[in-house]
Formats: C-alpha cells, sequence, structure tokens
C-alpha cells in the first residue's frame, strides 16, 4: 500500500481533523470545464497555460482521467494542497474556464416476514392509521410500488433471496480499482466487494469491517414480502437499481455525479446504457466540503429529466439551517430528510432545520445485513438482519414511500408527487426542523383515491337575499347582500364524512369600487343516494357595498379543501366557468 493512500486511509479513521503532516503530498483530482465544448487534450493545454501565464512551474504535468456525464474533465495532479489550491486558482483566470474545482473525496458514514410484526415503521399488525409512522402496510393493496424503479447509490449490493427478485442491472461508479476491489474502474457489476480497511504499514495498524451499508439500504427500500424471510421493504414491489458509488476509500464527487447522471438515464461516457432510467433516487453518503460544479450540474440534469433525489439529513445533530458543510445536502435541487421516531419526535441524531423537507423512520429500523467481516458470505448462511438507526434509513424510506405514490399515479409528474408528500404529511411538536413533516404513506394514498373518485365535480346554486345593515351620520346607507351558497360534490359511497372550507375570491365591482365578499366556512355538508353519493356543503355569506345594485353575477373560481376523518386531505377546483349569483 503506498503511502499517500496509507495516510489517506489513517486519516478516514482518525477524522476530519486529524493531523497527519507526512501525509501533504499526495495525489488529488481536479475537474475542469470549458465554456465551449473542446477535447480533454486542449483542456490539458489550458491549464498549463494558466499555470504558465503567472510565471509558476507546473505541480506536475496533468493526467486525463475521464469526461465526466456532465461535459467536466477528471485530471489527475500531484502535490501539497497549497499547490494545487494555486493551480485552481490559477485555471479560473482563463476567461474560457467554466469552472474549475477539487473533486473532493471524504466518508461515507454519518407479510409472513417473521421480523414484520417489529417493523413498527410499516405498522403491521394494525388496520388502523397510526401518526408519526409510514403505515407502508396499510396501502399495499393499492399500491406497494409496482413499476416504480428507486435507485439506490451506495456501496453496491450483496445477492441474496429477499432482495434478488426486485434487484435490475446496476453499475458500478468506483474509479479507483484498489478502493473498488475488483481490478478495474468503472464496470457492470455493482456487488459490494466489502467496505473493510486494513492497515499494516508505518501508519496505526487497525481493522474496520465491512458493513454492507448499501445492502441494509436497498433492503430498507425494497425487500421483498411475504416471501417467509425476514422483513419486508416499505415499496415491497418496487424495484431497485443498485449503483455503486462507495468502495473501502469512499466516494468522490465526480463518481457521484456520473452515477447521479446514469441512474437518470443519461449516457456517460465509456459506460454501458441504462436499460432502466430510475423514477426516483436515495443517496445515503456525503463529505465534507462544498457541493462541487459537476455534483450540481448532474443534480439540475436529473431533475430536468423529472428523477426527484433525496438525501440522508446526516447524523450529526445539525442545525443546516445555519451550517451546511456537508454535501449532497447542501447542493441545490437535493431532497434532504430527517430521521424521527414512532413517538413522532426527531431522533437526537439528526441533523434538521435549512434544507430539510421531510422526516421519516430512521430509528431502530430492521434491515438485511451479512456476517462477512471482509467479503460477503452467502446467503442464505450469511444473511443477518440487525437493528439500525440512521438517516441513511430515512432517505431510502421518503424515495420508497415516492415510488408508492408513483405507482399509484405513473403519469403524474414528480413535482405533484411531492406536493401529495408534503400535503399530507404528519406535523408533530417533537420533530422540530422536520420540514413539511413525517412522511404517512396512508394519507397520501387516501388522497390519492379521494382524486381518483371524481371529487372536483362541483356544482353551485344560491340564494340570496338583501337587506339594510345601517346609515350612519352622513347618511350614507350600507347594504347587505346574505347569500346562501350550496356546492355539491361526488364521491365514493365509502367515504364518512367531510369538513370543507371553501375559499371563494369572486369580483364585484361597482360604480368601480372593488368589494370584497366574505364567505365563512360551512355549517352542514350532507349526502344523499346510493352508490356515488353527492355530498351538499352550504356556506353562509355576505357583500357589504354602499349604493343600491341589482342582482350582480361573476365567474367564480371556487378552491375547494376537504378531509376525512382520518385527516387526509385533497384539493378540488371548481369548473371553469361556473358562475355565482347573490343580489336580490
Amino acid at each position: 500500500m503506498n503511502l499517500a493512500r496509507s495516510c489517506f486511509l489513517v486519516a478516514m479513521l482518525l477524522g476530519p481533523n486529524a493531523k497527519v503532516d507526512a501525509c501533504d503530498e499526495t495525489i488529488r483530482h481536479i475537474v475542469v470545464e470549458l465554456r465551449q465544448p473542446t477535447t480533454p487534450q486542449f483542456t490539458s493545454q489550458v491549464i498549463q497555460q494558466a499555470q504558465a501565464s503567472v510565471g509558476r512551474s507546473p505541480i506536475n504535468s496533468p493526467v486525463f482521467e475521464r469526461r465526466l456525464a456532465v461535459d467536466g474533465d477528471l485530471f489527475r495532479v500531484t502535490g501539497s494542497t497549497s499547490d494545487i489550491d494555486r493551480l485552481i486558482s490559477d485555471i479560473r483566470r482563463d476567461v474560457r474556464v467554466k469552472y474549475a474545482v477539487k473533486d473532493l473525496r471524504n466518508g461515507r458514514r454519518h407479510s409472513n416476514d417473521p421480523l414484520f410484526s417489529q417493523q413498527w415503521y410499516l405498522a403491521p399488525g394494525t388496520s388502523t392509521p397510526l401518526p408519526y409512522q409510514g403505515n407502508a402496510s396499510l396501502i399495499w393493496n393499492r399500491s406497494s410500488g409496482s413499476g416504480s424503479v428507486i435507485a439506490i447509490l451506495d456501496t453496491g449490493i450483496v445477492p441474496d433471496s429477499e432482495l434478488t427478485s426486485n434487484l435490475l442491472p446496476g453499475y458500478d461508479f468506483i474509479s479507483d480499482p484498489v478502493s473498488a476491489r475488483d481490478g478495474d474502474a468503472y464496470d457492470s457489476d455493482p456487488t459490494d466487494k466489502g467496505t473493510y480497511v486494513e492497515i499494516r504499514d508505518n501508519c496505526v495498524a487497525t481493522f474496520v469491517p465491512s458493513d454492507w451499508h448499501g445492502m441494509k439500504v436497498a433492503s430498507m427500500a425494497s425487500a421483498v414480502a411475504n416471501n417467509g424471510i425476514g422483513i419486508a421493504g416499505v415499496a415491497p414491489s418496487a424495484k431497485i437499481l443498485p449503483v455503486r458509488v462507495s468502495g473501502f476509500s469512499s466516494t468522490s464527487q465526480s463518481e457521484l455525479a456520473d452515477a447521479i447522471s446514469w441512474a437518470a438515464g443519461v449516457l456517460v461516457p465509456n459506460t454501458s446504457p441504462n436499460a432502466y432510467p430510475a423514477d426516483v433516487i436515495s443517496i445515503s453518503l456525503g463529505g465534507t466540503g462544498a457541493c462541487g460544479a459537476p455534483l450540481q450540474e448532474a443534480i439540475y440534469l436529473a431533475g430536468s429529466l423529472d428523477v426527484p433525489i433525496f438525501v440522508s439529513a446526516g447524523n450529526t445533530n445539525s442545525n443546516l439551517g445555519t451550517s451546511n458543510s456537508n454535501w449532497p445536502q447542501n447542493c441545490a435541487g437535493v431532497i434532504p430528510v430527517a430521521s424521527s421516531n414512532a413517538t413522532g419526535a426527531r431522533s437526537n441524531f439528526s441533523s434538521h432545520s435549512g434544507p430539510v423537507q421531510f422526516a421519516a423512520p430512521g430509528e431502530r429500523v430492521f434491515v438485511l445485513s451479512n456476517t462477512g467481516t471482509r467479503g460477503s458470505v452467502a446467503s442464505p448462511g450469511g444473511r443477518t438482519f440487525v437493528v439500525s438507526d440512521g438517516t441513511s434509513f430515512s432517505a431510502p424510506f421518503a424515495a420508497s414511500s415516492f415510488a408508492i405514490a408513483k405507482s399509484a399515479a405513473p403519469t403524474s409528474s414528480s413535482q405533484a408527487i411531492l406536493e401529495i408528500l408534503r400535503q399530507n404529511s404528519d406535523s408533530s411538536s417533537g420533530c422540530i426542523g422536520c420540514g413539511h413533516g413525517i412522511i404517512n404513506n396512508w394519507k397520501t394514498s387516501e388522497s390519492q383515491r379521494l382524486t381518483a373518485a371524481g371529487i372536483g365535480d362541483l356544482t353551485m346554486t344560491s340564494r340570496p337575499g338583501l337587506w339594510i345593515d345601517e346609515i350612519n351620520g352622513r347618511g350614507e346607507i350600507t347594504y347587505r347582500d346574505a347569500c346562501l351558497m350550496t356546492v355539491s360534490f361526488r364521491a365514493q359511497s365509502n367515504i364518512s364524512r367531510f369538513r370543507a372550507d371553501a375559499n371563494i375570491h369572486p369580483e364585484l365591482w361597482l360604480s368601480g369600487t372593488y368589494l370584497n365578499p366574505d364567505f365563512g366556512n360551512p355549517v352542514q355538508c350532507t349526502n344523499s343516494g346510493t352508490g356515488t353519493l353527492t355530498w351538499e356543503c352550504q356556506l353562509r355569506g355576505w357583500i357589504d357595498y354602499f349604493e343600491f345594485g341589482g342582482p350582480q353575477t361573476w365567474p367564480s373560481q371556487i378552491s375547494f379543501e376537504a378531509h376525512t376523518e382520518s385527516g387526509v386531505w385533497f384539493k378540488a377546483t371548481a369548473p371553469t366557468g361556473s358562475d355565482f349569483q347573490c343580489g336580490i
């Protein structure tokens, strides 16, 4: 093992603040993209010209390694940290350069299934939705993720019958053959070769066993259900696209950028095309530093293809609103997820606030693992199930919840599905800094079912009346139109009760003066008939104006919100062109 690698491993094991003076001279990578498309050879010349223009001797001749899917070129350079920082600064002075960044590499870490009854976050053994829990199992008869593809970007996968029937052909995006432990760079085998670290040189002798992190995360998302083995995943019918980005020495931003691009369906140079583009991406790793331009561009690229990216918020109990120095959590366009527990509290280890959009179960969850300390032990002998904590599991829970909703509405955009998740998340006083709240799959499913039931087919009738309200001291008369509005809509017969709030915004102009009518909440909602029922909600309201007028009719657009007794919200809007009349 060379000095550069062994020192890197010592720093990784001891922590980011460890002092390793002998390791300052090391191999680094930088990514440079020019404003106009060109060849890697020309980019290399630009780098050397940038050095020469300020009279510095080159640190070394930059060695081109590969072109990223987002068009940046990755180069290997050798030198001290300060020399490489100066090199990047020199390159950025060239007007032809779009960006030049250091390629940061940092640590990863932050049914009839026997254990199903202990998976509290799937609400097993109850037919009643529970607050602050995913309630995934209650809606599997409606949608369990079939047809959805979840990309898991992690350490790769270990073959096991708890996963194999849900696995799609994945890819390995570890460029360093030593870290990958497979003798090559990018390849089509996403198998986890073990993340163990063993150091036997002049530094400190230590051993860290493999953690099979990618296997654990994938099982949280989509372990096969009802197979008589172990556990069930949140979306047990969804397909998993395993993308290996982390070996024993973690991952780099350039590798992660290529992995995101490939998972979203973009052709990455020198790789095989992805035949199964992801509907959603889950990432449970990260490092310290800024979000580099190549990584940010890859995230934007995935977004343009309608592929959302859920990421773990981190396990440092940090307020990401005041200090967020970890990528990809600090990248624009990702969806950080905090960890919650069965009581609705945010886990005490979970980072929070700032860009965090959701919380999801990540405390005391059951996941699939392997007994191997170096390489994996073949299943079933090496199969084991462990109780784990971490936002690493909250991110795939959220991604799987998205996959379930996507399966139920395959033509809906990702933004539409995310909005449904937001509307139906559970708020909890114990989950401060959890964004929109704790994801609740039952509420999301109910919302989709109600929308599909035809709610939104609204009609309106009114019964007007007029009386003199008052005569003020100046002799002016205020007239008040009293109106009774009835809003009717249809719904499935198995819906028990609605409470409706209607926000009515008609425009009423009298003698050039705009008047804003005020309507209160409904006083009653009743239904009649059998099968598909017609519900009627009556709203009373009034309009004040200062001069006499006859009956007024104006176009109305009613934003109609309702919820069932279970607390499920949905929205419907009156048909365009509906008119409401209020007046004598």
